[in-house]
């Protein structure tokens, strides 16, 4: 099938069928291929002409041909698709039934967060987030001291039975003797703490602007260790059977809480800083960004799921459930619920998405939890919520009360908006302590109805710390860079 080039002494040689064409050819007359100069071919001798005018076919042949080239790319593509159906399938049969995640490098020792009760080691109470102490606040309690300060708390109080930890704008981490209240210890901090320091067992961790995770001798302020991370922090470090949990700018690392030395450290989880405090229950911590949930296996640190959510503010774990309060929603999240087959797939999202706005598709379904409810307000300012006794407790800034079945969502009660709650609420062993402008309020959790209600030297109740030994409450504008503050006792 060969024929002789009319000029030059080339011809186009077909890079599919073989077949010579024409130099001025633009498609093989034998299998309809596209034909260009790249295919031209240069006689060098006329021993390489070979006579006879170039091949032509009939249309019914080339036809014939042409199917035949169609059919072999779909045969091609096909067996392409299956390769890649194949590997997918064999991939995802490996990591669901095969793959095990390899264990994180675990702490030497075991040390702990102490229960709320005679202690309050963390801004929020325990590692689960869930502001319930056992402790009481008697309605008759009297003012044991007040100490007043030159600038406003930044933090809410810790203590570890001995001392109470209070951050100040002006730069500084104190020391108060919990008896008369007076000052143990002063240390001087970069810029202002932005988190209470967490207290476990005779150490003090803190967590600053400049990067540094401090531990603390909490009698003295001496420093023990000191890790730098790179980056501010805006979370509190967590211990939690000898690892001290971290989040800060990006990042996610365990720390030997005995000694500092980093055990791991897991960045990429999110796009943005972690400003909401992890907390853990068990085999589970949890992690969270303004848009997002992140559920992980505690020993391995694999992601189990992660969740979308709608400007989240705080975080709370309990009897198996994940809260999270925004100011859109609350959210309430089963700890086994697994993601949606096509979740990890933006593309498959985005296609959806575009169907439903065209109205061809059903909306995206929410991901799967156990209940969700609207937060209606506009600009609406929701507290840390307080957990406990299968309950969930929300408050607003502009004075609403929502309480809630944990994992039912049921309504309990609600109480609409009033005077305003200035501090995050409080689950007693009396009932559940608000902090509403210059008043305590005790609410009694079943039916929220009023039991008492008492004021602390007439200004504005910013947060309020309940153990066994005593109620503490920092009172005036919390968080301003001027103005005053006091802290106040009562017993």
């Amino acid at each position: 099938m060969a024929g002789a080039p009319p000029r030059g002494k080339s011809y186009r040689l077909c890079p599919r069928c073989r077949s010579r064409m024409s130099i001025d050819t633009r498609m093989c007359h034998r299998c309809l291929t596209r034909l260009g100069s790249d295919h031209d071919v240069i006689v060098e001798s006329d021993q390489d002409v070979i006579a006879g005018p170039p091949e032509h076919l009939s249309k019914a042949q080339r036809l014939i041909l042409a199917a035949r080239g169609r059919r072999r790319l779909l045969l091609q593509l096909a067996a392409g698709l299956l390769a890649v159906v194949a590997v997918i399938t064999s991939w995802w049969v490996y990591r669901q039934f095969i793959w095990e995640p390899t264990p994180v490098p675990a702490a030497a020792g075991a040390r702990n967060l102490p229960a709320p009760g005679t202690l309050w080691p963390t801004e929020h109470g325990d590692v689960g987030a869930n502001r319930a102490t056992p402790a009481s606040v008697p309605f008759e309690a009297e003012i044991a001291w007040s100490r007043d300060f030159d600038a406003p708390t930044t933090t809410a109080l810790t203590t570890d039975g001995e001392r109470l930890f209070v951050g100040l704008a002006d730069a500084r981490l104190l020391a108060l003797s919990v008896e008369d209240g007076s000052e143990v210890w002063s240390r001087a901090v970069p810029g202002q703490l932005d988190v209470a320091p967490t207290v476990a067992e005779g150490v003090l961790y803190v967590a600053q602007r400049d990067g540094l995770v401090l531990a603390l001798d909490p009698a003295t302020g001496d420093q023990i260790w000191a890790f730098y991370s790179g980056g501010p922090h805006f979370t509190a470090p967590v211990p939690y059977e000898g690892t001290l949990y971290t989040a800060g700018q990006r990042e996610f690392r365990g720390l030997d809480a005995e000694s500092g030395e980093e055990l791991w450290a897991s960045g990429g989880l999110a796009h943005q800083d972690f400003t909401i405090q992890p907390v853990i229950e068990d085999e589970k911590v949890v992690l969270a960004v303004s848009n997002r949930l992140f559920v992980h296996e505690r020993l391995t640190l694999h992601r189990e799921n992660s969740f979308r959510t709608s400007r989240m503010r705080h975080v709370a774990v309990a009897d198996d459930a994940i809260v999270g309060v925004g100011r859109r929603e609350i959210v309430v999240l089963d700890q086994s619920a697994t993601p949606y087959a096509w979740d990890g797939l933006p593309l498959v999202r985005a296609i959806w998405s575009q169907g439903f706005l065209w109205n061809v598709a059903p909306a995206i379904p929410r991901d799967s939890n156990l209940w969700t409810e609207r937060v209606r307000e506009r600009f609406a300012l929701p507290r840390a919520p307080a957990v406990g006794d299968g309950r969930l407790f929300v408050a607003f800034a502009s004075g609403e009360l929502r309480a809630r079945g944990l994992r039912s969502g049921e309504e309990l009660w609600t109480r609409a908006p009033g005077e305003p709650i200035t501090g995050d609420p409080l689950l007693t062993g009396e009932g559940l302590l608000v902090p509403r402008g210059t008043w305590l309020q005790l609410l009694d959790p079943a039916t929220g109805d009023e039991i008492w209600r008492r004021s602390l030297d007439g200004q504005v109740i910013s947060s309020v710390t309940v153990t066994e030994g005593g109620t503490y409450a920092a009172v005036g504008v919390r968080g301003l860079i001027t103005g005053r503050s006091t802290v106040v006792a009562a017993r």
